[in-house]
């Protein structure tokens, strides 16, 4: 079997900079993998990362896949392409529910 690989973007959501902040791990087809409140930026990374997280990314990524981790600049968000899915997702979602 030939592992597909992930683009899977970590960055913070809100927060950043301050005490509490709130990390999302984001797949480039849109789908939020994970989240976490975190202390800092160092901690917010490896919350959400795959060896923190395995659980998380094998439900949502499925079996066979490897992880190309990405962790967006201080501030940033993932590429615009990634929020435009995930806010795709958000709307299919809406519908149906």
């Amino acid at each position: 079997m030939t592992n597909n690989v992930v683009k899977v973007y970590a960055f913070c959501n809100s927060g950043n900079g301050t005490d509490m902040q709130t990390w999302l791990a984001m797949a480039e087809t849109g789908e939020v993998i994970t989240s976490h409140f975190s202390l800092s930026r160092y901690f917010g990374v490896m919350d959400v990362s795959p060896q923190c997280k395995w659980e998380a990314y094998e439900e949502c990524l499925g079996e066979g896949f490897e992880v190309d981790y990405i962790v967006v600049d201080a501030g940033q968000a993932p590429p615009a392409e990634v929020v435009a899915a995930n806010s795709l997702l958000r709307e299919r979602s809406q519908v149906i529910s």
